[in-house]
């Protein structure tokens, strides 16, 4: 999308998402927060969220080729070059990059989906049955992926790490795939036509009732491979209420300029995360109250500032702000 065609509503949700990936590198923050309880609600939608403002904007382009360099220049090409500049400089490292290879499987998976359902039926199915056919796909290979669930003692392996991924892809289709639906049948992306108390009211219950299923089930007992019909649907209800909550504000300006650039924020705020912690431990040492956490995100997220204008003038392939295949 062109900047003159952007909606800023869907930079603020990703901007969201950011933060909620920030907060949640912070688990002592939450423990502190939930008096001690050892789970993290905001790891129930802040991917699911990110999985369905993919979905949202997904095509399918001219073909497969147009599409796949898209999505190697969009998706795998920076994990690449950040995989390999993390395993050279191991400072440098940031594990969510993961979440980019997994993307860039779910918009694959997604598009053979979409592709098959589309020449089986042949337009001898309705456009209603079209969507619920996709939907239910995605969910069976989504608990396909659920089921064959790989032993987490081997993850140190690269491939076996890769294959982790690939399963957390198939977990993330159906967000993935409803944020497609959301968008071919209804006018939900369109620009919110003044605030209007009831959607915020339904935004600030679903967040609730997230809240509600993590509290209930506790992290211990509730993840992405280990309950899927509660991570399934308190993933979708989160994520459908930070979405028509940034539908409903529409701009914050700091927040906005995070999602616009998320990509960057999300492979590199781990790095900040571990210079900011370190300068903390150094200053008070590593024995530090939780409270601390709330500054310390603060400062990280005040920091994306500058690396984000840096990296967009310096590296614009690396972070897919330009297209290395044309």
């Amino acid at each position: 999308m062109d900047k003159s065609s952007r909606i800023e509503w869907i930079d603020l949700a990703k901007g969201i998402c950011m933060i909620l990936v920030v907060i949640g590198h912070f688990p002592e923050l939450l423990i502190w927060l939930e008096g001690g309880h050892d789970y993290d609600p905001t790891l129930l939608c802040r991917m699911p969220l990110y999985f369905m403002l993919s979905g949202l904007f997904f095509k399918t382009y001219s073909g497969i080729i147009p599409f796949l360099k898209k999505k190697f220049n969009h998706l795998l090409f920076p994990y690449i070059s950040l995989l390999v500049i993390g395993h050279v400089c191991a400072f440098l490292y940031s594990a969510p990059n993961w979440f980019l290879f997994t993307l860039f499987i779910t918009n694959v998976i997604g598009y053979g989906i979409l592709s098959f359902t589309q020449w089986i039926f042949r337009g001898e199915i309705s456009t209603r049955m079209h969507y619920i056919s996709l939907l239910a796909t995605s969910i069976l290979i989504a608990y396909i992926g659920y089921s064959c669930h790989i032993d987490q003692g081997i993850s140190s392996l690269l491939i076996s790490k890769h294959v982790c991924f690939c399963e957390s892809a198939l977990m993330g289709l159906p967000f993935f795939m409803g944020g497609y639906i959301i968008r071919q049948s209804t006018g939900f992306i369109s620009v919110a036509q003044g605030v209007k108390m009831r959607d915020i009211a339904i935004a600030l219950l679903c967040m609730v009732s997230v809240l509600l299923v993590s509290w209930i089930y506790d992290w211990a007992d509730i993840s992405y491979h280990n309950s899927f019909v509660p991570t399934l649907l308190a993933g979708a209800v989160g994520a459908m209420g930070f979405l028509i909550l940034a539908r409903q504000i529409g701009r914050i300006p700091v927040i906005s300029y995070l999602g616009r650039y998320s990509i960057i924020v999300l492979t590199t705020h781990m790095i900040i995360i571990n210079a900011v912690r370190m300068c903390v431990n150094t200053l008070f040492g590593a024995d530090h109250p939780q409270w601390h956490a709330l500054p310390m995100i603060v400062v990280v997220i005040l920091a994306e500032m500058p690396v984000i204008a840096l990296f967009r003038r310096y590296l614009p392939y690396l972070f897919a702000q330009k297209e290395l295949l044309k």
